[in-house]
């Protein structure tokens, strides 16, 4: 009955681009138009809606289709905030470290001569993986040893399989009467693969060889810099083990100092609001979805986006710490009403209650 009464006044197009008369669930404030169907539909418009098929539904007054409209679209919609540290710190996999951090002289590169081919950078990590897990040609490139990497080269080109061109490993190409050999013949069973990385961080304090690579993001921190006179935003994202790192040593999850000439600007965490200037000269109001250690990206929605997150990625709308420079991002909150404050550089936006975005119904 919601739909039908929706429908016959007319509330369907509010929330269309295109002004067709029928429900949009891709965008969050179709709750809300639910709910002035349901306050305002008493026994006598569901009476007349089930005697005569909605034929005699009027609006409950004059100009009202208007006013919904105009109700309607000025909602700015909240998000949850993620503030709280929960989930896992890091993933499960073990990591050792390519480069050698040991003062014995006899350790070094030319005294290791099986290793002088070897990769040994401070943000390159190995990791075991077993052979029969590689599904993609390209991960071939990964292995660190350059002999054994020759071989599964050559296993693949035996198999009509060519290594050099992107795509899958047939199920099966490692394992059973295919298992490859190295020249003493020894079956290949596992390799040692290189993984890049800015986040690795040591596990244990026992084992210098145990480094693990944090898992979710908790916040980005943008701090700007002056450089030859002018201002230029840069940007930290600091991940779910260092913000808990700092918790445990009592200090604030978000570190709002300035080091040195980086003045701090401001943090967003996921689901945390930002206003940016849109191409035509608006103010767009914009919800934190996912944060990219590598790039400092901080990927986006707008606020009343509903849709699923592989579609909204399709758009691939995300900005760099110059773009949001460039855009006078800044910082809001929204209040229980639904209004708009918007918080000082240098103040912190203390976490609140607001009313959350309810799930869409499948």
């Amino acid at each position: 009955m919601t739909a039908d009464v929706r429908h016959w006044w007319g509330l369907n197009s509010i929330l269309q681009k295109d002004g067709s008369n029928s429900k949009n669930r891709d965008d969050h404030r179709h709750h809300a138009v639910d709910a002035l169907v349901i306050a305002l539909t008493d026994t006598k418009r569901l009476f007349a809606l089930a005697n005569d098929r909605g034929e005699d539904v009027q609006p409950p007054w004059d100009g009202f289709r208007q006013e919904a409209e105009r109700l309607i679209q000025g909602i700015n919609v909240s998000h949850r905030v993620q503030r709280r540290l929960h989930g896992a710190l890091h993933e499960e996999t073990f990591y050792g470290a390519t480069q050698k951090r040991t003062e014995d002289k006899s350790a070094s590169r030319e005294n290791r001569p099986w290793a002088k081919d070897w990769i040994e950078d401070q943000n390159a990590f190995v990791r075991r993986k077993s052979l029969e897990s590689l599904g993609k040609t390209q991960d071939l490139e990964k292995i660190r040893d350059p002999e054994i990497r020759k071989i599964l080269r050559a296993h693949l080109h035996d198999r009509n399989i060519d290594p050099d061109k992107n795509g899958k490993i047939p199920k099966g190409t490692f394992s059973g009467t295919n298992t490859p050999c190295m020249k003493s013949g020894v079956p290949i069973k596992k390799v040692r693969l290189i993984e890049q990385g800015l986040t690795f961080r040591k596990v244990s304090a026992t084992r210098s060889c145990h480094y693990v690579k944090p898992g979710n993001n908790h916040h980005i921190v943008y701090r700007s810099v002056s450089k030859k006179g002018r201002t230029q935003w840069v940007a930290e994202v600091v991940t779910m083990w260092d913000a808990s790192t700092r918790a445990c040593q009592g200090k604030p999850l978000v570190d709002q100092s300035d080091h040195g000439e980086k003045k701090f600007v401001m943090s967003l965490s996921i689901g945390e609001m930002f206003e940016i200037d849109s191409p035509e000269g608006e103010r767009l109001l914009c919800a934190v979805r996912k944060l990219n250690q590598r790039t400092k990206a901080a990927y986006y929605k707008i606020h009343t986006d509903a849709r699923k997150a592989g579609d909204i990625d399709k758009d691939n709308l995300y900005l760099l710490p110059s773009q949001m420079q460039a855009r006078n991002a800044r910082k809001v909150t929204i209040d229980p009403i639904g209004s708009v404050r918007r918080a000082d550089a240098k103040s912190a936006v203390p976490p609140q209650k607001t009313m959350d975005s309810p799930p869409t119904p499948n």
